[in-house]
């Protein structure tokens, strides 16, 4: 791998220097991401005895990291730094074999072409909608071995989390129940047959949601599309399941926290 950096300075209000990352990589076919992982447990997994298991019965144990980027850039972070492969290789050289990759309601129901830069490292993305990029990422994790954990992180497409960034619900004055709902029929159609990806996050962190500038700065967080006679700096919280306590979601949340 090849990279250079140049960098440029901005004597604005706020005096900022940006540096960019631009890499090459030439890959042989005795490189990675050519199937020399670690293999995937025999799938799919299912839960037996309070335990998961693979399809022979065998246990198998869950050892993730969060591979973030996607629900703010629309693909996950680091493809500017190093080729996808080497990438995926890294992540299960260091012993994890599955990766949780958050993305956003709006990147699921757009996707968007992302900008060149954050792909600058694997040209060959260059120019691919959002979902055709995560397509490539999960096939390489594959390679390497390593399972996906897909999660609906946000609505729209920013960091997390915040209660005044107005998406501490499944739905916002932006993204309806529908919306959320038509995100996950989209991404669960999408990966049906991959053998890589084993499960779905359906919402990150549910939290209250509170009337405010997000990151206080941002766009205001005006609640009143929650109830049009609540005030638009108020907040508002889930209104937890009904039915049998162990499944209701706050208890169930607080037991797994125990």
């Amino acid at each position: 791998t090849r990279c250079e950096v140049t960098a440029s300075e901005s004597w604005g209000a706020d005096h900022e220097v940006l540096l960019r990352w631009t890499c090459a990589h030439d890959q042989t076919a005795d490189g990675p991401g050519r199937g020399d992982g670690a293999a995937l447990p025999e799938l799919p997994l299912r839960v037996q005895n309070g335990a998961i298991v693979d399809a022979r019965g065998e246990r198998f144990r869950l050892q993730g990291v969060n591979w973030a980027g996607g629900h703010i850039i629309g693909v996950p972070s680091g493809l500017d730094r190093a080729p996808i492969a080497d990438l995926a290789r890294l992540v299960r050289s260091l012993g994890f074999n599955i990766v949780r990759m958050p993305y956003s309601v709006e990147v699921a129901l757009t996707n968007p072409v992302p900008d060149a830069a954050v792909v600058a490292a694997n040209p060959g993305l260059r120019g691919l909608r959002a979902l055709d990029v995560m397509d490539t990422v999960v096939a390489e994790l594959g390679r390497a071995g390593v399972l996906v954990w897909l999660d609906v992180h946000m609505l729209e497409s920013d960091w997390c989390c915040t209660t005044t960034d107005c998406n501490g619900l499944w739905f916002n004055q932006a993204y309806s129940m529908e919306h959320w709902l038509e995100a996950l029929r989209t991404m669960a159609a999408r990966y049906a047959a991959s053998p890589t990806v084993v499960g779905f996050g359906l919402k990150n962190e549910i939290r209250p949601v509170c009337g405010g500038l997000s990151w206080g700065k941002g766009a205001f967080c005006n609640i009143s599309f929650y109830d049009p006679g609540l005030p638009a700096d108020g907040c508002v919280a889930a209104a937890w399941s009904t039915g049998p306590e162990h499944l209701q979601l706050k208890r169930a949340a607080e037991a797994g926290g125990r």
